[in-house]
C-alpha cells in the first residue's frame, strides 16, 4: 500500500474499530456508503477538538477509500 493511501486509511480503520467492535469488521450488508457516512460524522467531531486546537481538519474520506478500507476493493461499486 502506497504512503498516500495508508495515510488516507488510517482515519477510516481507527474510526471502524470504534464503531464495529472488536475488530472493526464491518458486515457485508452495510454498504459502503453507510459506513462512509458514519466515519465522517466521527471525524466531524474529531475535527471539531483539532479545530480548538488550531489544527489543521481532516478531510472525509472518499467512497473509495472507506471501500479499500472495508477490504471491499475488489467489488463492485453499486
Amino acid at each position: 500500500m502506497s504512503p498516500r493511501r495508508r495515510y488516507q486509511q488510517e482515519p477510516v480503520l481507527r474510526h471502524l474499530f470504534k464503531l464495529y467492535p472488536p475488530e472493526g469488521k464491518v458486515p457485508d450488508r452495510v454498504p459502503t456508503e453507510t459506513v462512509r457516512q458514519q466515519v465522517t460524522a466521527e471525524l466531524t467531531h474529531e475535527n471539531e477538538e483539532l479545530l480548538r486546537r488550531g489544527e489543521p481538519a481532516m478531510p472525509a474520506p472518499s467512497w473509495e477509500t472507506v471501500h479499500r478500507a472495508l477490504g471491499r476493493d475488489r467489488q463492485r461499486r453499486k
